[in-house]
């Protein structure tokens, strides 16, 4: 399947599900705003009740994160496994006013052994409504655009 999203010249992350719906793989470009591409690949770990995602990009990171729902309706995935500058950092993904066709996610940093978060980046998505998306038929491809 093509990246249509490509032609409207806006970030995207286009997540679908591989593997017989066990595996969420996820293409995040940030171009044209920010320099990066990367790629995340998700499971729901059934033994421990929790998510686990391994990412890596075009800078050479790559982050371990496991995590769920938590209280007050977000998701937290956090990362404790890195290759960051700053090996005492943890690093969190907060998925947050979760919505049909739109969320909001921050990229987040703890200093003090997760007592407090500092956020690092945000991007609000909402789903990409292009002809070429929406006449895509198959439920698992979600493709989203961050504004």
């Amino acid at each position: 399947m093509s990246d249509f999203s490509r032609a409207h010249a806006l970030p995207s992350n286009i997540p679908t599900q591989t593997f017989g719906g066990y595996v969420v793989e996820e293409r995040f470009d940030g171009r044209p705003g920010t320099e990066l591409q990367g790629l995340s690949v998700t499971v729901y770990d059934e033994h421990r009740g929790l998510w686990r995602q391994t990412w890596v990009d075009d800078t050479a990171n790559y982050f371990a994160l496991e995590g769920g729902p938590v209280d007050g309706g977000e998701l937290h995935l956090l990362c404790r496994t890195h290759n960051a500058a700053g090996r005492e950092a943890v690093y969190r993904m907060r998925f947050f006013d979760l919505a049909r066709d739109s969320l909001t996610w921050a990229w987040e940093r703890s200093l003090d052994a997760e007592q407090t978060f500092e956020e690092l980046w945000r991007i609000d998505y909402t789903r990409a409504r292009t002809p070429a998306t929406t006449a895509v038929s198959d439920s698992r491809v979600l493709p989203y655009t961050a504004i």
